[in-house]
C-alpha cells in the first residue's frame, strides 16, 4: 500500500478529499490531512508520503511551493494540485516543478479517481522496475560466484565433466 497526503485551505475540499475518495481501494494509506502547505512540508521532511493531492494556492504555503520543495529536494513523491483558478501561469509553474496531473476546482470525484489510478500505476510500474533490477543484480552476483568455481576447478584440472565444461563456456 501507498501512502497519500492531502493539504487544502477549505475545510469542505479537505474533508471531501478525505472522504469521499477511496483511499484504500486505490492502494493508498491517508498519512496526514492539512490545512496548508506547512503541515505538508513537515512531512516530507519526516516521511515523504508516495502521492500529494494539494491546492495549488493556500494562505502561508501553496501547493507550488510544497512542489518546488519537492523537485528542490528530488524526492520521489508525485503531486496532484487542485485548483479553483484557471491561470496559465499557474499551470505553467506546476510544470515547472514537475508537476504533470492538474485538477480544476469544481472537482470531478471521477477525473481525481483516475488520476490517482494513474500515479498508482506509475508507482507499481517503477516499483516492478526496482524488484527486477534487484532481482537480475542478485543472479548476476550467484552467477559470477559459479562462474569463479567453475574457472578455479578448471585451471586446476580437477574438472572433467565435459558435458558441465561445454554448458559452462555457453553460458
Amino acid at each position: 500500500m501507498y501512502s497519500a497526503a492531502i493539504a487544502d485551505d477549505e475545510i469542505n475540499i479537505r474533508e471531501g478529499l478525505r472522504d469521499l475518495v477511496d483511499w484504500a481501494g486505490l492502494g493508498f494509506s491517508l498519512a496526514g490531512v492539512f490545512d496548508d502547505g506547512n503541515g505538508l512540508l513537515s512531512l516530507l521532511e519526516k516521511s515523504p508520503p508516495d502521492l500529494i493531492v494539494t491546492d495549488i494556492r493556500m494562505n502561508r504555503c501553496s501547493g507550488l511551493d510544497v512542489s518546488r520543495y519537492i523537485q528542490q529536494n528530488q524526492l520521489p513523491t508525485r503531486v496532484i494540485l487542485i485548483s479553483g483558478y484557471k491561470e496559465a501561469d499557474l499551470a505553467m509553474s506546476a510544470i515547472k516543478y514537475g508537476v504533470k496531473n492538474y485538477i480544476l476546482k469544481p472537482i470531478d470525484l471521477d477525473e481525481l479517481t483516475d488520476c490517482i489510478q494513474k500515479v498508482r500505476d506509475e508507482l507499481d510500474a517503477q516499483r516492478a522496475a526496482l524488484l527486477q533490477k534487484a532481482e537480475l543484480r542478485h543472479a548476476r552476483s550467484e552467477m559470477s560466484g559459479v562462474l569463479s568455481l567453475f574457472f578455479n576447478e578448471l585451471m586446476q584440472g580437477t574438472l572433467h565433466n565435459q558435458s558441465l565444461i561445454r554448458r559452462m563456456f555457453n553460458l
